[in-house]
């Protein structure tokens, strides 16, 4: 079962500061056998972090980026959220109310809901 991680935070953040608190979540993904996708809100990497150049190697990481944008922003969190809500054949919106700024996706794609929790 494919995951995405667009917004992981709580009391109006928008994304996380620290690295590590994506590497907490990535983690466990990259110890596993599946297949993963990582859509990026900034510039490809420069270099390839280590944790990620197995998974490479073993044709089961895409990491894709959607902009030029040397530092992820909102604008460009945004662009990434559309460009995956696109692709996907299937969404599952978590905790999405209408203050959220995702809310505009899960009304403009309602028609590839999974369902909304």
């Amino acid at each position: 079962m494919p995951f995405y991680f667009s917004h992981y935070g709580r009391h109006g953040s928008r994304w996380l500061i620290g690295g590590d608190d994506y590497e907490r979540v990535l983690r466990p993904l990259l110890k596993g056998s599946q297949p993963i996708i990582i859509v990026l809100a900034r510039k490809m990497y420069k270099v390839i972090p280590d944790e990620l150049k197995e998974p490479l190697a073993q044709n089961r990481l895409l990491i894709i980026s959607v902009c030029n944008a040397i530092r992820q922003s909102k604008a460009t969190a945004m662009i990434r959220n559309k460009y995956v809500c696109e692709m996907a054949d299937k969404i599952l919106f978590v905790g999405v109310t209408e203050q959220s700024s995702l809310y505009p996706y899960k009304n403009n794609y309602f028609n590839k809901l999974e369902k909304s929790i």
